[in-house]
């Protein structure tokens, strides 16, 4: 994984998504940005795989950014897990039976710091996320939750960042 002339017979999709989730909680982003380079290289440098990529698919030589096929034959599965990794960056999770909500942003290293009005999705309505890291060990953070609609928070987790943070 993460290898250009590899072939992804690991099944790419459960691999960037579990695998280089796991990575990214972990904070090791190197491995995880490297796992979802990779993926996208494969998948998108021919556009006639974005909706029919294969379990096994090697990166093409030559990219191809002109789509001449609508086939799907070949797509095992949706790419939720990407829809997971945007999640964990903007950190926005609801349990909306409980009324609960978890604000848990993750700055990736190049963000500078900061997110700016993360856009999440929602059955209830959509809304914002922003995150500002301050302080010595950018331990110290100002969020900023906008939801576009009223919803009921019955309790609200935020991921304490004054313990030391590493980032491999």
């Amino acid at each position: 994984m993460g290898y250009p002339k590899g072939s992804y017979n690991e099944w790419p999709q459960h691999i960037v998504g579990h695998f280089g989730g796991y990575a990214f909680q972990k904070n090791d982003f190197n491995v995880t940005l490297a796992l979802w380079k990779d993926m996208y290289n494969r998948s998108y440098t021919d556009r006639n795989r974005v909706f029919n990529l294969p379990i096994s698919c090697k990166q093409k030589a030559t990219p191809d950014f002109a789509a001449t096929s609508i086939d799907g034959y070949y797509q095992y599965t949706s790419r939720t897990s990407t829809w997971r990794i945007y999640q964990d960056i903007i950190g926005y999770y609801r349990n909306k039976h409980t009324g609960e909500i978890w604000l848990e942003p993750v700055i990736l290293p190049e963000m500078d710091h900061k997110l700016v009005n993360g856009y999440y999705i929602s059955a209830e309505g959509n809304g914002t996320v922003s995150c500002t890291e301050k302080g010595n060990a950018f331990e110290d953070r100002t969020i900023v939750f906008k939801p576009e609609n009223p919803i009921d928070v019955n309790g609200i987790y935020i991921k304490d960042h004054r313990e030391s943070r590493s980032y491999n």
